[in-house]
């Protein structure tokens, strides 16, 4: 799959990702052609991919692969694991509610690696988004609790409060 300029630009990343891995990248990525519906935009996407490196002459192995979509309509989730493949979609309406928090320290103050943001750079060590997304009765339909501890996990959750900072309280149709 080539780039595909109407797609997120860490989806199309991803997707050339994929490419070593032979016939499970192709279906992950005709499933989530399949998926995604023309009248729909991509408002966020997320994924977390877990693989072995390339050793030698041996290609690299994918262990799995989740894809978190939240569109103009749904929120959609595609999971690929070794053993079986979800998709989950949800409509939703709007964003009602949100937290990020970053955590500077693994364990209290006293025990384990107990540090301040301010001993740590203000780089955090994990960083955890929960959002309530709502239905137009605004009745909770769905939940994302999502944790990253991985930096290009981090960095890209963080990137995302601006994104949903606007799209809070309206109507997810109306967002660009």
């Amino acid at each position: 799959m080539s780039a595909d300029p109407s797609l997120p630009e860490n989806l199309n990343e991803l997707f050339e990702k994929l490419t070593p891995f032979g016939p499970v990248g192709t279906v992950i990525q005709r499933t989530f052609k399949a998926a995604i519906q023309p009248e729909e935009r991509i408002l966020i996407a997320y994924h977390h991919l877990e693989s072995s490196e390339e050793v030698g002459q041996q290609k690299p192995v994918m262990g799995s692969c989740e894809i978190k979509l939240i569109t103009s309509q749904r929120f959609l989730t595609l999971g690929f694991f070794p053993t079986y493949h979800q998709i989950m979609s949800h409509e939703i309406h709007r964003l009602a509610s949100f937290s990020l928090t970053n955590r500077f320290a693994t364990g209290y103050e006293g025990e384990g690696d107990a540090t301040s943001a301010e001993e740590r750079g203000f780089n955090p060590l994990e960083i955890q988004l929960e959002a309530v997304f709502v239905n137009e009765q605004g009745e909770t339909v769905k939940e994302w609790n999502q944790e990253g501890s991985r930096p290009e996990d981090i960095k890209f959750l963080y990137r995302l409060l601006p994104t949903l900072s606007k799209m809070m309280g309206k109507p997810l149709a109306e967002c660009r």
